[in-house]
């Protein structure tokens, strides 16, 4: 049979029931400014709790008037709201807590859920009255997924409310701070305003970072190099010739933020160059004056479509610069076709004209050195081969500086004073250049006279001499060992 106390079981036990209270009441937190005390019933409340609501010690029927008839089990609520409260959420709270400071213009979700939703009313272990520790009480709502990536921004670990009011803002997402303003409470401002500021940092951190967590390093939102070509052209660092610090990253030249040099360089002009290039290289005896103009004069620092990076390619390069004109006569150097670095440095060079080598061995590269070597070497072979010829191109054959006779008469000039085969031999001469009768006055005119051992040559001083180097006697073209003999070469007797 089912237990049924006597109405003197039942009297004992109220009896009983009361003196517990009493003495739970003198060992126990004040709970209550007046009536009974609840924590008799309802330690579980703050038992092992941190930190205990303030308004618990105002008293439980300062939040549950509407309960009557305590310690009475169950309890009688006279008013229509759940737990006898005396008003709903969040009303209630806003007898004690500010109202403005959950009504700005952006109100957190969660504030029209309720407080009780991320607060303990009573007591908690965590800070605030909060049901879990820092960002926990985030997560479930917030995907934890999105805040636990391989890089975590370091204010996550503090809490979610270092840079967002858990309640109401006037910022967007509950910001403490508008835009980058937030951001710099922590990082230092000084980095993002030096004279060159990347447009990207007037469009918000938040456009290149995530405030949060990401998979790649400093929060990036896309990874290296990716992340610029979201907003720059993609085909100007792609083209045949990449420069091997586009694939070190761009950050490796430009500051991603702001700095004191033009277009966010981390250092001005060749120095940052010559982070990687040897210096040495550009400051010989002689340097290219494009050098001093900067490298990005001549070469494109991301890629180009011509081999080294450069913006032009081969000699039309050094065209917009040098006059065009000197290098297209009539007669152009085969050399020229090679390019100008087949003989010059286009840096710098321990030479005169930045030649990669001193003359005439800088012409023995490609001309045999033996035909300026024999017995007999003509004087002006020592004085340097542009002091008869051009390097770049001319209007008169062999690449020679004006016609070749009257070339010769620059140093020879008594040949025409006295008997020689071009003075004649009772004055009627030898027929090289003009025919007399219309030679005076016109030296640097030839007539169509052929040379008749070397074909496609025009008859000149060099049709007797080598204006090089000779085995035989007076650079004698031929072997002879008289004047006379010479002639035979050409006329038979």
């Amino acid at each position: 049979m089912p237990f049924s106390p006597t109405r003197a079981t039942r009297t004992a036990f109220a009896i009983t029931l009361c003196v517990l209270t009493s003495l739970a009441v003198l060992g126990a937190r004040d709970a209550t400014a007046a009536g009974p005390n609840c924590l008799a019933c309802h330690a579980k409340l703050t038992t092992g709790k941190k930190v205990v609501h303030a308004a618990m010690q105002m008293g439980c029927d300062s939040c549950h008037g509407g309960i009557t008839g305590a310690p009475k089990v169950p309890h009688t609520n006279t008013t229509n709201i759940a737990k006898g409260l005396n008003a709903n959420q969040p009303q209630l709270c806003y007898g004690c807590h500010d109202q403005s400071m959950f009504s700005r213009k952006v109100v957190h979700a969660a504030v029209g859920m309720g407080c009780t939703g991320c607060h303990d009313p009573h007591a908690s272990r965590f800070e605030r009255l909060l049901d879990a520790k820092g960002s926990d009480a985030c997560y479930p709502c917030h995907d934890k997924s999105l805040f636990s990536k391989k890089t975590v921004h370091s204010p996550i670990k503090t809490g979610c409310i270092a840079c967002h009011n858990p309640h109401s803002s006037d910022s967007e997402k509950l910001l403490k701070t508008t835009g980058n303003d937030l951001c710099m409470t922590c990082h230092d401002k000084k980095k993002f305003t030096k004279k060159t500021v990347h447009a990207a940092v007037s469009m918000g951190c938040t456009g290149c970072h995530n405030p949060h967590s990401t998979g790649t390093a400093k929060l990036l939102k896309a990874e290296g190099n990716d992340l610029c070509l979201q907003c720059h052209d993609k085909t100007k660092f792609t083209q045949k010739t990449v420069h091997a610090a586009v694939g070190m990253g761009c950050t490796g030249c430009h500051d991603p933020h702001s700095t004191d040099s033009p277009k966010l360089l981390t250092t001005e002009g060749n120095d940052l160059c010559l982070q990687c290039h040897d210096k040495s290289k550009f400051t010989q005896k002689t340097v290219h004056a494009a050098v001093d103009m900067g490298c990005t004069g001549c070469h494109n620092p991301h890629s180009t479509a011509t081999e080294k990076l450069l913006k032009a390619a081969g000699a039309e390069l050094c065209y917009q610069c040098h006059d065009k004109a000197k290098f297209t006569k009539k007669i152009v150097h085969a050399a020229v076709g090679m390019g100008c670095t087949g003989c010059h440095n286009p840096h710098s060079s321990k030479n005169a004209k930045l030649t990669i080598n001193t003359v005439p061995d800088l012409c023995f590269n490609c001309h045999d050195k033996a035909d300026f070597s024999r017995k007999n070497v003509h004087a002006a072979v020592e004085m340097g081969c542009q002091t008869c010829h051009d390097p770049h191109s001319s209007d008169y054959q062999g690449l020679l500086i004006k016609v070749q006779y009257s070339l010769c008469f620059d140093c020879h000039d008594a040949v025409s004073k006295q008997p020689h085969a071009i003075a004649g031999f009772s004055q009627k001469g030898h027929p090289l250049g003009l025919p007399k009768k219309e030679r005076k006055g016109k030296k640097e005119k030839l007539a169509d006279v052929k040379d008749p051992k070397r074909e496609g040559r025009l008859f000149s001083c060099a049709s007797c001499h080598n204006p090089h180097s000779s085995d035989n006697i007076r650079l004698f073209r031929y072997p002879a060992t008289t004047a006379m003999q010479l002639c035979s070469n050409c006329h038979k007797y």
